[in-house]
Formats: structure tokens, C-alpha cells, sequence
């Protein structure tokens, strides 16, 4: 991941954005740990709550 987002930053992106659901805990654990905030949810089609997280790039890893 430290790789994806070094790569992402160097491509002049400033965040990175990602979605997940409260039944994958592992994955929403691991993008908190790699500095990932909530910044909202989004209700799909289906009517299950998706979590939306933000990392601002080039910020120091906290892990």
C-alpha cells in the first residue's frame, strides 16, 4: 500500500480515496492504521452502507 500511494503522489495526486463496507473489518483496520480517515458513507442501490475513507498523501505513516 506504502507503494501505491507513493506512486499515486507521484503522479501529482494530492488523496486517495477508498470504500468499504463494516463487514470487512480487516480491510477498514488496515486503511485506519495506514492514515485513513472516515469522511462519510454512501447507501447502495441495495440499501447497504458503504464507509468512505481519505488518506491525504504525504502525511507520515502512524503504523
Amino acid at each position: 500500500m506504502l507503494a501505491q500511494h507513493e506512486w499515486v503522489a507521484d503522479q501529482g495526486y494530492s488523496y486517495v480515496t477508498t470504500e468499504t463496507y463494516n463487514r470487512y473489518r480487516d480491510m477498514l483496520l488496515l486503511n485506519l492504521r495506514m492514515g485513513f480517515d472516515v469522511v462519510g458513507t454512501l447507501t447502495t442501490l441495495k440499501g447497504e452502507t458503504k464507509i468512505v475513507l481519505r488518506k491525504v498523501l504525504g502525511e507520515p505513516e502512524d503504523v
